[in-house]
């Protein structure tokens, strides 16, 4: 097979152990040798590419133990690629340390014409200084429009997040974003370096944030929410910030800065099990109720303390998204009666746009929920209802 002629490659490495990842380079028509010497059943595995490949995707059993330096090898050879402009790598479970990711994040750093890249660092042990290099490396990326990064259950803190955003915010083409971060030690100090860096990111019209299971409270959701307001061209947003310690001031300074983003049509927002109460629900609501363009709405609220009093205000604000045609509001194990979902119904009402609608109250103090059916029903356009 004469790879010279191939520009996309597509690896599957999916053996049962890795002893050992080595990386070694041509600089004839080939570029790179890959060495993999297993622990158990297969010797060897020989990869060859050429200068010409611009797409590259590996996938790396879980547990395979490649560790800091075959993975640094690896981005040392990614190095060399220069024309590569769609890179997948799934790299979870593997040992992978903050001397790795830096390694990572050098080689991609030299891939001048990277536009697509998804990367897969779940369940490592990555912390501040090896998210921080990473980020710096993905700064340089400067052509990045699309870009999936997962760093789900690692040690990164405040200082990696702040310098994870910096170096996103050196990529002016990036459009769409999607990031998992949850269950590491994020704090407040530094979330805000993580918002300035996304509101660099003018171009961002589609953002996934997945920051579940931190040790956020409202200076770093009033933080993240000013770095989003100057996402002026966000179209469609999802945020999790759910299992976090984020009260009634947070949510409320969250609401206000996502009510500036004008042009957002869809958002998921996941707040369960936190502590916002009525203050933040019905602060949260107020200035989202602003923004008219909401067609896709999905409020994630359970174990929240919020009363009749919250969802009041938050029925009246909903009846001003005129032109909400789907919505998902999530209120499981609150402290909501009867009045109070009587709000809610009496404030969708005004939505004439609404056909999909889905109400979970389950675990209130709710007694009488056919009633609140029935209003439901007599909406005009409405299709799917889906109420407990």
């Amino acid at each position: 097979m004469n790879l010279k002629q191939y520009n996309q490659l597509t690896l599957l490495f999916y053996f049962f152990d890795f002893y050992q990842f080595a990386l070694f380079f041509f600089y004839s028509n080939c570029i790179s040798l890959i060495n993999l010497l297993l622990f158990h059943i297969f010797l060897h595995f020989i990869l060859l590419t050429n200068q010409q490949l611009n797409i590259f995707s590996s996938i790396f059993k879980r547990n395979s133990q490649i560790g800091d330096s075959g993975v640094s090898g690896l981005g040392y050879g990614l190095g060399k690629c220069t024309n590569l402009s769609n890179l997948t790598l799934y790299l979870g479970r593997n040992q992978i340390g903050d001397k790795g990711a830096s390694g990572l994040g050098s080689g991609l750093g030299k891939c001048a014409k990277l536009s697509n890249l998804i990367l897969k660092l779940q369940k490592n042990q990555i912390g501040d200084k090896g998210v921080t290099d990473l980020g710096f490396g993905l700064g340089k990326c400067v052509l990045l429009s699309n870009f999936t990064l997962n760093l789900k259950c690692n040690q990164i803190g405040g200082e990696g997040t702040s310098g994870l955003g910096s170096g996103l915010g050196k990529c002016p083409n990036l459009s769409n974003f999607e990031l998992n971060i949850k269950l590491n030690k994020i704090r407040d100090e530094c979330i805000s370096g993580f918002g300035s860096g996304l509101a660099e990111c003018t171009n961002l019209s589609n953002l996934t944030l997945n920051l579940d299971q931190n040790q956020i409270k409202d200076e770093g959701a009033s933080s993240l929410g000013l770095g989003l307001r100057n996402c002026t061209n966000l179209s469609n947003l999802t945020l999790i910030l759910s299992e976090n310690q984020i009260g009634a001031s947070g949510a409320s300074n969250l609401g206000s800065n996502l009510g500036n983003c004008t042009r957002l049509s869809t958002l998921y927002l996941g707040l369960g099990w936190n502590q916002i109460g009525d203050a933040g629900a019905s602060g949260l609501v107020s200035s989202l109720g602003k923004n008219t363009n909401f067609s896709n709405l999905e409020l994630f609220l359970h174990q929240n303390q919020i009363g009749d009093q919250g969802v009041s205000s938050l029925g009246y604000f909903l009846g001003k998204c005129t032109n909400l045609k789907d919505f998902k509001l999530f209120l499981r194990e609150n402290e909501i009666s009867d009045q109070g979902l009587s709000s809610i119904v009496s404030g969708l009402q005004k939505c004439t746009n609404l056909y999909n609608l889905t109400l979970d109250c389950w675990q209130n103090q709710i007694q009488d929920l056919q009633q609140s059916k029935v209003k439901c029903l007599k909406l005009k356009r409405l299709v799917v209802l889906q109420m407990d």
